[in-house]
């Protein structure tokens, strides 16, 4: 076992009903030389106190207690103190398999690489667990296959299921955003990485909470999502990807578009979906490549998003 040592970091806020279950997933790990940092985001709950109790009981837990300020600010407390030459990121509310540290540990060096990721189980309201099936690739990627999204997005828009090299992390922090975080840092963190090592077994378990930020309505915080693509496309300007880049905002803004096509249409509803026909007129004006059919696809959402997430219910 590498005496290399591993910083995980968990925001924890109103998650006394999942938080010891978390937590044991971590301290039960195959790979023991771990700091585990619990970040007390001003929880209301018995959070904080559970916290302390497990301090108590294992000397690898640090607990930073703050006010409460959101999980992008929570993780940036940690990344500032963190210790370890590599840094995992888990949800209070998910829980992870016993050697899932060890598993991507020995992928990320075996790889040679700066990231290691896998694949990952939803567990819905019910506790019933589901393998998430799509491809992920037999062999180990590039920073920017992640950036670029394509075949690999259901697993590189998301934090949780990697072990990343701690330098990566140097000069790189969460924005103060209350959503989407993870899309507003990781396209930088991929841009400093070369290799990105892939596990096919599925490692870690993302537990959907009803009436989380990210399950909810589409609201202001959403507009986010605008500034966080407008900041991408900016960066990536005059690179090689950069059509690839403006591709995946017009997916991204069309899918959130019509994941919430049922609710009422709002401002930031209206909003966003004056950002996604803006998109479309500069990715048809640059050349961005598409198939026929998803150029029609793409002009049905521009006419009407709601009139395009029904037709597409019905094929």
């Amino acid at each position: 076992m590498s005496n290399t040592l591993i910083s995980i970091i968990v925001p924890v806020y109103k998650a006394e009903k999942y938080l010891n279950r978390c937590v044991e997933s971590i301290v039960n790990q195959t790979y023991k030389n771990l700091e585990i940092i619990l970040v007390d985001d001003g929880s209301p709950d018995n959070c904080p106190q559970m916290c302390y109790e497990w301090a108590e009981k294992d000397g690898r837990i640090k607990v930073i207690h703050k006010e409460n300020g959101g999980a992008a600010m929570a993780r940036n407390a940690a990344l500032d103190i963190a210790s370890g030459d590599y840094i995992g990121f888990v949800d209070s509310d998910d829980w992870i398999a016993c050697n899932m540290y060890e598993v991507l540990y020995n992928s990320l060096i075996e790889n040679d690489s700066d990231i290691s990721m896998c694949r990952h189980f939803d567990v819905d309201a019910q506790s019933a667990i589901k393998e998430i099936d799509f491809y992920f690739s037999e062999e180990a990627i590039t920073g920017k296959d992640c950036i670029v999204l394509g075949k690999y997005s259901a697993v590189n828009c998301v934090l949780w299921n990697k072990l990343y090299k701690k330098e990566l992390w140097q000069n790189i922090r969460f924005p103060n955003y209350m959503k989407y975080e993870d899309e507003a840092v990781l396209p930088y963190i991929y841009n400093e990485a070369k290799k990105i090592a892939c596990v096919q077994a599925p490692l870690y378990y993302y537990v959907y909470v009803d009436g989380s930020i990210m399950n909810s309505q589409l609201s202001d915080n959403d507009l986010v999502m605008i500034n966080i693509m407008e900041k991408r496309l900016e960066f990536f300007s005059g690179t090689d990807i950069y059509l690839k880049i403006l591709s995946n905002c017009l997916n991204v803004i069309r899918g959130l578009l019509v994941f919430h096509s049922n609710e009422p249409k709002g401002f930031a509803y209206i909003e966003i979906t004056k950002f996604f026909r803006r998109i479309l007129k500069i990715s048809l004006k640059q050349g961005v490549k598409m198939s026929f059919r998803a150029r029609i696809s793409y002009i049905a959402c521009y006419i009407s998003p709601s009139l395009y997430s029904r037709l597409i219910n019905l094929l």
